[in-house]
């Protein structure tokens, strides 16, 4: 399936079938030119298989970069489905790459590969750890521009006990981390991620640049993962000064997309405002990509009837996207959910019918949303239904004052018991002393 497929994530062969997009709002040819090498190859082809009215021009652009690399099963592939294309319009096709151009591609791969190997064998056979790293390191890159990604982290594996400085293992991890994006092994990008921070930390000249590369890689991993909150966190951290340099994992557009989403799905008002809205860094992300600015602001003024519809216009470019297809409708449904919960939060009561106009929503359906939300601990309320009326359950003060009192009064009962144990034992001799005290004793007697 890592041949075949550009990322497991979003088309598993056993999971749920992808959503088609048949209206998209993508420009495909400036979404492509933000990417370059395998993932933008992943990309334009996860938008042609879910995107019929883009399914050619997407997998013709692959073309190029295809050309260019040394993935000849790739390249074939898509060429394939490219003439399919043209013969059920019944139209004649482009000039296509042939199997003899796929052949001779495999053939030039397989030859550098025997060259690789028979470097590393010799190096071996040296016993010269730097030659051996890089031999290592060479094929695993190897393996991995030709779509032989388990070949491409065993090898980059293997350079591990070779590598001599701190530089060399943050080459490492990085490299494992790259594979593992594609092989969408996230609970290993999340540890290399973390080997990869311990390491920047000899490795001063390395950090602002790499840093950056890490919160993209361990940003994806966590959206992929489902922990949205942790995805905002880490992608927060991306300098925008070096986000440009990031075009073989991740795009400034896109992460202000991934940023905006989650950090609606999980945060309140104020943390957006300080987290995300306030942010130095992400404001200058934010200028570039106004319709996530808009949405964000849109929720942090409770304008949450603007911000369903901005979310709504979205939605086919988040279908579009390689890592957030999959989790579409659980990050609408989580912000919905916020939104609710925040409309909410200052009052005491609030009419239904009013919030569920605010929220565009048919009043039977709004309430069965609260009843959802009250019973997942969400909302601290109860419901009128006769009256159509929200109201807050507020804690009964005496009630917790009591408690609070009982449990301090149990806390010193347990800390009186154990001083006055203390001194009984005290007093009985009863008690551990350390070597050095008997040694004491014993001089003085």
């Amino acid at each position: 399936t890592a041949h075949t497929l550009p990322c497991r994530l979003a088309m598993d062969v056993d999971g749920p079938k992808p959503t088609f997009v048949t209206e998209p709002n993508l420009d495909l040819e400036a979404y492509a030119a933000q990417y370059e090498g395998r993932t933008k190859i992943a990309r334009l082809r996860f938008v042609a298989s879910v995107c019929p009215p883009l399914q050619l021009d997407a997998l013709k652009m692959c073309l190029p970069e295809l050309k260019a690399g040394m993935d000849s099963r790739a390249l074939r592939e898509v060429s394939r489905t490219i003439a399919d294309i043209y013969e059920k319009s019944g139209q004649a096709p482009p000039p296509l790459p042939t199997s003899k151009d796929a052949d001779q591609m495999q053939t030039a791969a397989a030859a550098q590969c025997d060259r690789l190997e028979n470097e590393l064998k010799l190096s071996r056979g040296n016993m010269v750890k730097q030659s051996i790293r890089l031999g290592y390191s060479d094929l695993g890159r190897h393996h991995h521009a030709t779509g032989d990604l388990q070949n491409a982290l065993r090898n980059h594996n293997r350079s591990r006990d070779y590598c001599t400085s701190p530089k060399l293992l943050l080459d490492m991890c990085i490299n494992i981390i790259k594979v593992s994006v594609e092989l969408c092994s996230w609970q290993q990008v999340l540890i290399f991620v973390a080997k990869a921070f311990d390491q920047m930390e000899s490795c001063p000249e390395e950090e602002e640049t790499t840093a950056g590369f890490l919160h993209c890689a361990a940003g994806i991993a966590n959206l992929a993962l489902g922990d949205f909150g942790s995805a905002a966190r880490s992608l927060l951290k991306v300098p925008f000064e070096t986000c440009e340099q990031y075009k073989d994992i991740l795009a400034p557009r896109e992460l202000t997309l991934y940023v905006g989403v989650c950090a609606l799905a999980t945060y309140d008002r104020a943390a957006l405002k300080t987290q995300v809205m306030d942010n130095r860094n992400f404001k200058s992300y934010l200028e570039a990509v106004p319709e996530v600015r808009e949405l964000l602001r849109s929720f942090h003024t409770s304008k949450y009837q603007q911000c369903m519809t901005l979310l709504g216009n979205l939605k086919s470019d988040m279908l579009l996207d390689l890592y957030l297809h999959g989790f579409v409708d659980a990050l609408c449904l989580a912000i919905r959910k916020n939104a609710i919960v925040q409309y909410f939060s200052p009052f005491l009561s609030a009419d239904m019918t009013a919030m569920a106009q605010a929220f565009n929503t048919p009043l039977q359906e709004f309430e069965q949303e609260l009843t959802q939300l009250i019973m997942d601990n969400k909302i601290q309320g109860r419901i009128d239904s006769e009256k159509k009326v929200l109201y807050s359950r507020s804690a009964n003060q005496r009630s917790s004052t009591f408690k609070q009192a009982m449990s301090t009064a149990a806390e010193y009962n347990v800390r009186a018991q154990a001083l006055l144990m203390r001194v009984a034992m005290l007093r009985k001799g009863v008690c551990v002393r350390s070597r050095m005290e008997e040694h004491q004793l014993h001089h003085k007697a």
